[in-house]
């Protein structure tokens, strides 16, 4: 050893030491510390205080080459080199001449290829591991007086991993709280003997090509910066995990993933809070994943994209801004719904399966979650689509629309209003609500379902087949669980003239059609070919069974097709019997009118044949034209 006393230091070829760190239990039958352990291939040189007089002590030390530091219980570290800082202040000068120990660590650096890795108060079950360029470290006195890390800044091809998650960095920098205090008597079992040198994570930022991994669902984020902040604590139910990932730099979103990559969240900043399942996207984003129609049935993708953000907190998440949707049906039907705000109702399930479902968005039954997601970005995973609430913008509309093409032909449904709802408390029962002046379009022209009574109806001349359109003034709503399609408010049916088909309106303040959903009959109705299965239209031809319509005095029920054209208090159609059942009073009567508009007839009731032609009329009153 080379001592200069000029330079205050001390220098050392290859060798090692032992440092004894903490005060030894003054009790004789206590356990020992095992000492730290400290090697270096190259040189150490240590930078003292004091001089003869006084009691010398170490301020900072230097050991280069392959330097490995080993605290048996909890600490084991590599680097090139290695930079020990410690606390010099006169109270700790004083504290480590008492108790015959060195001066306290306070800071550490270590250079080149780091590898360290710290135990927990649980042991080998609690390891926190680091590899990078450059670590730095700072401890700190914990109430108690023990030491602990406090500060880390990792720097230069970062990765960590613990427990609960893996991140990669260029740079990383963690706030550690202070460790449990230690228990004034000992419990009857304890879980570890152990002092922990390092509390919980309190605050977090990576930055530079941040990815993280989370265990054991392996969910993922990535972008240009991840701030983890931990607030309140896990003893009294206060504890929050914010997680907040950004990327700013132009080149790509941040992004999160689960369920093996099958659904994922993009935008320009995410932020989750794991406990109170709050999900808020600044900007424009996307969200893909999936939903399942019924329990076995398989996942169909869905994706959706707004401009101006996404806020959910529970349950309920809303996007802003000019947002879209978009699903796909097992058969191939496409359905989008766009509006301005999107707000879906969401549910979990109570207990998760043993193998996890194959994305985190899904259209099914399940019971409402007892427990919250355990991974900082499992906010949006496994969850199952209860309701979807569209409102259009100042100048559009909302609007949903669902196409599907088949060799035999396509169907097209949409339909439009400034607020559209779509509910789905189970599998079997659908709610499609536009409590709004709107408009529906149907279009099918694939052949009616091989049965009688379905192709009588198709023939009827006032069947819907082919384009109709549905409009009213004050509201829509179908129902799955009636099969009913209700219009209200100067409601109207309207058939437009196609290759087979003559042009038909009917015009009520009231319309009431209950329709009947056929499967094709040459397909098996196995989980994946259920035609049940589509999100806003089902995928069977839908035809029409009965129809009730309503009118007023002052806006009575009207018929116009062909040369048909009757005005009536209340109509009833039976498309299988082609009968039209007309009905009125004597103060206010059914109305015939001819090709001049002119009124022809009265009736108080009537049925016409809407094949054959045929009237059956009660009263019947004739205008006589001069």
């Amino acid at each position: 050893m080379d001592i200069s006393q000029d330079e205050g230091a001390a220098h050392v070829g290859p060798g090692k030491a032992t440092m004894v760190a903490e005060e030894q239990p003054p009790a004789p039958d206590a356990k020992l510390k095992e000492p730290m352990q400290v090697s270096w291939a190259d040189r150490c040189t240590l930078f003292f205080l004091g001089d003869a007089g006084e009691q010398i002590v170490i301020k900072r030390a230097e050991l280069d080459g392959d330097v490995y530091v080993r605290e048996p219980e909890q600490l084991t570290m590599r680097a090139e080199s290695l930079d020990l800082f410690f606390d010099t202040t006169d109270a700790e000068r004083k504290a480590a001449a008492n108790q015959a120990r060195s001066t306290p660590l306070k800071q550490l650096r270590a250079n080149g290829n780091v590898r360290c890795r710290v135990s927990g108060p649980k042991g080998p079950d609690e390891v926190h591991s680091v590899a990078c360029d450059n670590l730095d470290l700072m401890t700190a006195r914990a109430r108690d007086g023990r030491l602990y890390a406090h500060t880390m800044v990792a720097t230069g091809h970062v990765r960590a991993i613990d427990p609960e998650r893996e991140l990669t960095a260029g740079l990383l920098s963690a706030v550690l709280g202070e460790p449990e205090a230690k228990a004034t008597t000992q419990p009857t079992t304890k879980p570890s003997d152990r002092d922990s040198m390092a509390g919980n994570l309190e605050r977090l930022i990576a930055s530079d090509d941040v990815r993280v991994i989370t265990f054991p669902d392996k969910n993922t984020a990535e972008g240009s910066t991840l701030e983890i902040h931990n607030s309140g604590s896990k003893a009294d139910g206060t504890l929050r995990t914010t997680a907040i990932l950004s990327s700013f730099d132009g080149r790509k979103p941040a992004k999160v993933t689960w369920q093996n990559g099958k659904g994922s969240l993009t935008g320009p900043m995410i932020t989750m809070v794991k406990e109170t399942q709050e999900l808020a996207v600044s900007g424009p984003g996307e969200m893909r994943g999936s939903y399942q129609p019924a329990p076995g049935d398989p996942e169909r993708p869905v994706e959706i994209t707004w401009a101006k953000g996404l806020f959910g907190r529970g349950d309920v998440f809303e996007c802003q801004g000019n947002v879209n949707l978009k699903s796909t049906d097992s058969d191939g039907a496409v359905n989008t719904a766009t509006g301005e705000t999107i707000t879906l109702a969401t549910t979990r399930p109570t207990t998760r399966p043993t193998a996890q479902p194959a994305d985190g968005t899904v259209l099914a039954k399940k019971s409402r979650s007892t427990t919250k997601p355990s991974g900082d970005f499992d906010v949006m995973a496994d969850r199952a689509i209860a309701s979807i609430e569209l409102r259009g913008g100042k100048d559009d509309k909302a609007r949903v629309e669902s196409v599907l093409t088949t060799p035999q032909g396509f169907r097209h449904m949409q339909a439009a209003g400034q607020l559209i709802q779509f509910f789905q408390p189970d599998e079997a029962h659908k709610r499609l609500l536009i409590p709004s002046p709107g408009f529906m379009l149907l279009q099918d022209t694939r052949p009616p379902a091989d049965d009688k009574q379905s192709k009588e109806a198709a023939a009827d001349p006032m069947s819907l087949r082919g384009t109709t359109v549905f409009k009213w003034d004050r509201g829509m709503e179908y129902d799955q669980a009636t099969s009913q399609i209700t219009l209200v408010g100067k409601a109207s049916v309207g058939r437009q003239e196609g290759a087979k088909e003559q042009p038909l309106e009917i015009r009520g303040e009231k319309i009431v059609a209950t329709i009947q959903e056929n499967a094709p009959t040459t397909r098996p109705t196995t989980a994946a070919t259920r035609p049940s299965g589509g999100l806003f239209a089902s995928s069977s031809r839908i035809q029409l069974k009965y129809l009730h319509m309503e009118g007023t005095e002052l806006l009575p029920v009207q018929i116009l097709s062909g040369n048909l054209n009757v005005r009536t208090p209340i109509l009833d159609f039976d498309p299988a019997t082609h009968i039209l059942t007309l009905k009125g009073t004597e103060d206010n009567p059914v109305r015939e009118y001819d090709e001049h508009g002119l009124e022809a007839a009265t009736m108080v009731e009537a049925t016409y044949n809407t094949v054959t032609e045929r009237w059956v009329v009660k009263k019947l009153t004739a205008k006589m034209r001069k």
